[in-house]
């Protein structure tokens, strides 16, 4: 089953808040702060059932936004 890019998540860096919005809008928050040099942990959450999203946040921009579209 493939994730839904609309469904509402948040995003953190270990204890750090980034986003909260659609999958993507987190997604590519995380991808960011990777960007930016922040080498913590990414964590992804559904906001619905509070559990950890798995994204693959390798590659440029454009690969990680086309992987969950």
């Amino acid at each position: 089953m493939g994730l839904d890019p609309d469904m509402r998540c948040t995003a953190f860096v270990g204890t750090r808040f980034l986003a909260t919005g659609t999958l993507v809008e987190a997604a590519l928050a995380a991808r960011a702060a990777q960007d930016a040099g922040d080498d913590g942990l990414i964590f992804i959450f559904n906001e619905a059932t509070g559990r950890a999203v798995d994204v693959d946040l390798r590659g440029p921009v454009e690969a990680v936004r086309g992987r969950l579209a």
